[in-house]
Parts: C-alpha cells; sequence; structure tokens
C-alpha cells in the first residue's frame, strides 16, 4: 500500500480502540460471522496511520493477504492511491470492485459487467478464505455493501470522516485526538528531537496549540526536521503568534485545511451555513438553541444539522446536546464565516446575544433578588417560537441553564467589549448577575461589575452604570469590603434619583439597608428598609418588598425582637413562595435562625433541614454551609453537643469554600461557643481568636464583639481573670454601641465574674 512506510511507525490512539479491534479479530478466527470495524474519526486525526500498523499487525493472523483500496476518491488511469484528496469524485463501488477482482487474479475478460454480479463473484471467491480487507476513506453505507465480503473468515476494516450509524454489524472505533502525552511522544520521534525543560515546555504548548490532532503534529514536525537551526523555543513562538494557524500547517495536499476542506465541500449548502457560523460563536460550545439562533432557523432543524455535523465528524458532542469544535476546526469555520457579508455575520451574532439574554432574564425570575430597571429603548422582543426560545420552568432548570453557559457568557462579555460593543457587554454582564451572586467567586463578580460600570460610563448610559453598582455593592459585601459597598450604593442611589427611577432608589436602599444590618447599624437599618418597603409597595414589586421584609426580619432578630422578626420572615416567605423564587431559601434560614433564638429548636431543625436538602439539590455551598450551622445550633440548644459538633464543622468547611467571610466569621464564633459547652477552652478560644481577626478585618462589629465575648468567657475558665474582663470590657462596649440583643447577658456574666472571679 502507497504510504505505508511512511507512517509513523506505529499505532498512536486509545488503547481501547486497540483492544476491541483485536477482540473482533480473535472472534473472526474462531468461526464467527464475517468483521467488520468501522473506524472514523475527524480530517487530521489521519485513520490510515493505524490502518497500516493494524494491516502490518495482522498480516500473520490473515495468511491469504490483506487488500486496501481507497473508496472515497480515485487518482486517473495509471495512478493509484489509497486515500481520498479534496476535489476528487467519490469511487463507484462496481470500479473498485473490478479492481479487488483484478487482484485476486480474475482476468480483466472475465468480471461481469453489473454491481451486483461482481459484488457475488467478489463474495463467493472470498467465501473460504482468510483475508482482511482495508476499505479507506469510505463515503456512506450505499458505496461500502457491495464491497463487504461475507465469509466467516474475512475481516473488513472501514476508516471514514464520517460515522456509519446505518452499517449493520459493524463494530464502531472512534480514533479521537491524541493524548498530551502521545502527541508529545509523536513530535519528538518526527522531529528527531529528545528536548528537556524548557524545550521540553516549547513541545508542550506546541502540541496544545496543535489541538493534539496527529496531522497537524505531523506537518509541524516535519518543518522542524528540515529546518536544524531552528529551535523548538522558537517554532513555539512562532507558532503561537501567528495570526493564521491553518497557514502555518499548509503543505498542499496534506495540509490540515485541505484535509478539512474535503468534508466541508460534501456538505449540502444549508449545512454549510450552519457550520461557518458556528465558528462566530465566541464560547467553548454551544447546544440546538445557539444554533437556532444564529441561523435563524427552527430548533428541530438545528438539532437534525448538529447531528448530521456530528455524523461527519465536523463538531464532538461533549455531554448529551452540547457540541463543541476542535480548535482547529474552529479556525477553519471562522475563516469561512469571514466570507460571508458582514451585516449577515452581524445579524446572527445580533440573534445570538438576544437569545442569551432574554433565557437569562427567564432565569433571573427565579434567581434574582431584586426586579432591575431596563430602559425601555434595550427591551428586547423574545426570539420567535419554536426557534431559540427556552422555557425555564423553576430554579433547577435556571440554575442549571445559567451553570451550563456561564463559560459562554464570559467569552461573548469579552467578544463585545474588544469590539467596543458596550451596550451587548453590559446586559450580557447584567444577565449573568443572578448567577455571580448565587454561585460567585465574590471578587470575579466584582470585577465584571467594575467592567460593566466604566463601559456604561463610556457611552453615557446612567441607568445601567446605576444597575452596576448595586450590582457591584452586593459582590463588595460578600468579600466583606463594605466601605467600596456602601460608596457603590450611594452613586447609584444618587443616580436613580437624578434619573427619577424609584424602582432603582428602592433597590438601592435596600442594598443600603443590607449594609447596615452587616455593620451592626440596626437603627439605620430600619430607617433604610422602611423606606424601600413603602416604595416597593408603591410599585407593586413583590420581590423588593420580599427583598425589604426579609431584611427588615434579619434586624429584628438581631435586636432580640423576635416575635417581631418572625412575623416579619413569614409575610416575606409567603410573598417569596408566590413568585417560586429562590429568595425563600434565605428567608428560611433566618426564619430557622429566628425560631431557635426564640426557644423553638424543634421548628427551627424542620426549617433548616429543608433548606439543607434543597441546598445541597442546587448545588448552591454557601446556602448548604449556611443550613448546617442553623442545624448545629438547634441541636445545641436542644442539649445535643455531640451532634452539634459534628455539623457546626461540616458548616465552617463548607462556608469557608463559600467565600463570604462575614458568614465564616459568624460560624467561627458558634463553633467556639460550642468547644466552650463542652470544656474545651482552649480550643474555643482559638476559634474565637481567628473569629475576631476576620471581624475586624470586614469590619463586622457584631462578630468582633461575639469573639470578645467568647474569648473572655474562656480565658475566665481558664482562670486568667484580668484578661477576661478586658475582652469582656471591649465587647459590651460595641454591643451597647450597635444595639445588640447579647449586651445583657454578657453584662451579667461580666458582673458576675468581678464579684465571684473564682467560679469564672
Amino acid at each position: 500500500m502507497e504510504g505505508c512506510e511512511r507512517g509513523t511507525g506505529a499505532s498512536h490512539g486509545d488503547d481501547r480502540s486497540s483492544t476491541r479491534y483485536r477482540h473482533a479479530d480473535r472472534t473472526r478466527c474462531r468461526g464467527a460471522p464475517a468483521s467488520r470495524g468501522g473506524r472514523t474519526g475527524t480530517g487530521g486525526v489521519h485513520p490510515h496511520h493505524r490502518r497500516h500498523a493494524r494491516c502490518r499487525q495482522n498480516r500473520a493472523g490473515h495468511p491469504c493477504g490483506a487488500s486496501a483500496v481507497g473508496a472515497f476518491s480515485r487518482w486517473p488511469v495509471l495512478r493509484r492511491t489509497e486515500h481520498a484528496h479534496p476535489g476528487q469524485a467519490a469511487a463507484d463501488p462496481a470500479d473498485v470492485l473490478a479492481t479487488l477482482l483484478i487482484d485476486l487474479g480474475i482476468a480483466p475478460g472475465h468480471i461481469p459487467d453489473s454491481l451486483d454480479a461482481r459484488r457475488d463473484l467478489w463474495r463467493d471467491r472470498l467465501s473460504d478464505k482468510r483475508v482482511l480487507v482495508v476499505l479507506d476513506d469510505a463515503r456512506d453505507r450505499l458505496q461500502i455493501e457491495p464491497l463487504l465480503p461475507t465469509g466467516p473468515q474475512c475481516l473488513t476494516l472501514i476508516t471514514s470522516r464520517r460515522r456509519f450509524i446505518a452499517l449493520d454489524n459493524a463494530l464502531p472505533l472512534a480514533l479521537d485526538t491524541l493524548s498530551p502525552d502521545s502527541a508529545a511522544d509523536l513530535f519528538h520521534r518526527l522531529a528527531q528531537r529528545n528536548p528537556s525543560g524548557d524545550n521540553a515546555a516549547a513541545v508542550t504548548e506546541i502540541v496544545r496549540l496543535c489541538g493534539y490532532l496527529p496531522l497537524a503534529i505531523v506537518l509541524l514536525a516535519g518543518r522542524l526536521q528540515h529546518h536544524p537551526t531552528w529551535t523548538l523555543t522558537d517554532l513555539a513562538t512562532e507558532f503561537a503568534t501567528a495570526q493564521d494557524l491553518l497557514g502555518e500547517l499548509d503543505t498542499g495536499d496534506r495540509a490540515v485545511r485541505a484535509a478539512f476542506t474535503a468534508s466541508y465541500d460534501n456538505l449540502p449548502p444549508a449545512r454549510q451555513q450552519v457550520f461557518r457560523r458556528l465558528g462566530l460563536h465566541p464560547g467553548p460550545d454551544l447546544d440546538a438553541c445557539a444554533v437556532a439562533a444564529l441561523n435563524d432557523i427552527q430548533l428541530t432543524t438545528a438539532r437534525h444539522e448538529l447531528d448530521a455535523l456530528y455524523t461527519d465528524h465536523l463538531v464532538d458532542e461533549t455531554t448529551p446536546g452540547r457540541y463543541r469544535l476542535h480548535d482547529l476546526l474552529r479556525e477553519y469555520a471562522h475563516s469561512l464565516a469571514a466570507t460571508d457579508p458582514s451585516d449577515e455575520r452581524a445579524d446572527a451574532l445580533d440573534r445570538l446575544h438576544s437569545y442569551y439574554c432574554h433565557t437569562a432574564a427567564i432565569a433571573g425570575r427565579y434567581l434574582g433578588r431584586l426586579t432591575r430597571p431596563v430602559a425601555p429603548a434595550i427591551v428586547r422582543p423574545s426570539p420567535a417560537p419554536d426557534r431559540s426560545a427556552r422555557d425555564l420552568r423553576g430554579v433547577v432548570e435556571a440554575l442549571a441553564w445559567m451553570r451550563r453557559e456561564r463559560a459562554n457568557f464570559l467569552a461573548f462579555i469579552d467578544y463585545a467589549a474588544s469590539r467596543h460593543q458596550q451596550s451587548q457587554a453590559i446586559e450580557l454582564i447584567e444577565s449573568l448577575a443572578s448567577l455571580l451572586a448565587w454561585d460567585g467567586p465574590w471578587p470575579r463578580a466584582a470585577e465584571l461589575h467594575r467592567q460593566a460600570i466604566v463601559l456604561a460610563q463610556q457611552i453615557d448610559d446612567h441607568l445601567a452604570e446605576a444597575n452596576s453598582r448595586v450590582d457591584l455593592a452586593a459582590a463588595c459585601q460578600r468579600t466583606g469590603n463594605h466601605q467600596d459597598a456602601a460608596e457603590a450604593l450611594q452613586q447609584a442611589f444618587t443616580i436613580y434619583h437624578r434619573l427619577g427611577n424609584r424602582l432603582g432608589q428602592a433597590n438601592a436602599l435596600n442594598g443600603l439597608g443590607s449594609l447596615h444590618y452587616r455593620t451592626a447599624t440596626y437603627q439605620d437599618a430600619t430607617n433604610l428598609l422602611q423606606h424601600a418597603l413603602t416604595i416597593h409597595r408603591d410599585l407593586g414589586d413583590r420581590v423588593g418588598q420580599a427583598t425589604s421584609l426579609a431584611l427588615l426580619g434579619m434586624v429584628h432578630w438581631r435586636s432580640g425582637d423576635f416575635p417581631r422578626a418572625i412575623d416579619l420572615l413569614h409575610q416575606a416567605r409567603a410573598l417569596s413562595r408566590d413568585l417560586s423564587n429562590h429568595h425563600e431559601l434565605y428567608v428560611l434560614l433566618n426564619l430557622g435562625m429566628a425560631l431557635v433564638d426564640s426557644g423553638d429548636p424543634p421548628a427551627a431543625i424542620d426549617v433548616a433541614q429543608h433548606v439543607l436538602t434543597v441546598a445541597r439539590d442546587l448545588g448552591n455551598r454557601l446556602t448548604e454551609g449556611l443550613a448546617l450551622g442553623t442545624l448545629g445550633l438547634a441541636h445545641q440548644r436542644s442539649g445535643d453537643l455531640a451532634t452539634a459538633i459534628e455539623l457546626a464543622q461540616q458548616a465552617m468547611t463548607t462556608l469557608h469554600d463559600a467565600g463570604d467571610p462575614a458568614i465564616e466569621a459568624e460560624a467561627l464564633n458558634r463553633f467556639g461557643v460550642l468547644l466552650a459547652e463542652t470544656r474545651q477552652h482552649e480550643k474555643a478560644s482559638t476559634q474565637f481568636a481567628t473569629a475576631l481577626q476576620l471581624a475586624r478585618r470586614i469590619h463586622s462589629p457584631l462578630e468582633e464583639a461575639r469573639a470578645l465575648e467568647g474569648l473572655g468567657r474562656s480565658r475566665a475558665s481558664l482562670g486568667d481573670i484580668a484578661t477576661a474582663i478586658t475582652e469582656l470590657r471591649n465587647a459590651i462596649a460595641i454591643y451597647q454601641h450597635i444595639g445588640a440583643a447579647e449586651t445583657e447577658s454578657a453584662a451579667a456574666y461580666l458582673t458576675t465574674l468581678q464579684q465571684n472571679p473564682d467560679n469564672g
């Protein structure tokens, strides 16, 4: 076979495919019906490299010989090839059979005229022979079926760019790209280099840029082999900075672009457009809804086209219903799309942007904790029914969709911002805000919202700037950066007031109320939240009302007015439940804490257990940690200290991972109290000291006072009365300043300690 000795000299591929191939061979040798192995892969994977190795491997098992034919295409007379080349017509199975029969020794004059007769003669001559037949680069089932021998000792190996879904009794063996180690090993041997150190790192980068595609690696290694003065680092740098990676891999008919073109040219025109539009998508993967938006086609049509491209190995299916392009195929598709009219490309991306933002708005109804003010000029129509529209039902579906599309949103944001499409980038960031508030990470969220503020200022979009400042404040609160949060909210309120936007003002007031709650300035928090609640009621904004009521309930809980807190939280829960909004989980968390402090641990356990179950189902680590902490506190108040300690430890681990320092400080203080109750005062002191550092760093006076009180009580139990009195006095001063419910109990303990220091 031509090119056999030009191969890599080894079979680089999935060892599982090799095992399955040998299993099929052994099965045939035991007298089973004729076996067929179909090897398929993306253009550029080069199945012939593996095929040649397999032919050499199996000649001993097939003494009558191995026959190979390029079934996809054929060169003119007097020249033969075993491989397909772009632009050539598909081989006629009747002509292929004539060649095979001549190879078997049949005189040309005795070869029948019809396809059926040639097929029958071919099968008859092989019926009692042990033969390996290799059919290379096959087009489809109709082309292949007449060529298949039926003898029980025959084995047929078919290679193709397409998946042979309809071929009966075939064992499919997919040829994927190489693993990073195998790719590097292939490059080393073909380039005849044995690198180390920086050069080894250069090879790692080279094969990564090749997408671990064998043909690309072969071509680059060949270039290096013929340029002995080049270093691996030079090649890696040149390839990494190339504007056209496919152009760097262009060596005539063996070029990667040529391999891709052979597959692309066989697509019908409508499918070619779908493939080109895939190159416009800025994200790492996509689904049928995104394809429908890009092409303005029906959703069912988009699914069909994606499945067809998958069959042709032009896309990979990463998870059910989600597809991605190989990196070099993506560049190829992008280069093809660049030839389309610019207005068509812009329209396609605008539809994609509308799809993502429209669906994110639906998700935001379930995940968001505020109603975002929107200028009428940027309200987008929903996608046409049965096209790219997606219906999300409930928190679970909304959260799952947002998490799946998170990377696409981030990529689209970068794409739009880099092209000075500020409005699109801002809307994408705003659309992602509900997920960022749910999952974080908070520093990344703050970074994105700051970017949105800058973009809004560039185009004088004052409403978008104010909205982004509210989002920024929420992220800053999560990281404990209360100063930046307060500044962002004050600026947002000023802008909203200047615009006459009352909804925005109420949202900013809720944010400021939440900030004052976190910093334990409860009277200011109450005033701000009452003002916000009044506006939300005037506007009929039930989401905003639920937020205001919940925050007011939390303020009353911290102030020690448990009946009022429970009443407000029940009101907030009723609104949240009617809205099918995830905010109900946060309301229930605080309701559980209020129930604990009001002396009803059993009711608190029921509430917290429900929240824990839902949080785990949703994968929300922060809510899970808070629920574990509430359960631990409820068991502590019930006297089950062993269970309480176990739950508190789980809560601390989970909350540390979630990344909210204020809540982590609260959990540390609670765990310290538990340890103190079990007379582990040294360990308790350690927890309180850690909580104190964290509370002071983020300016959380309530947790600072709790840590100081805990340290004072622990030092007293350990006999260090002087230090204990100092810590307790500092704690009480903070409690009194913020009006905390803990003031009375801490003062009573200090009085007792001073009167009876020996009983500390």
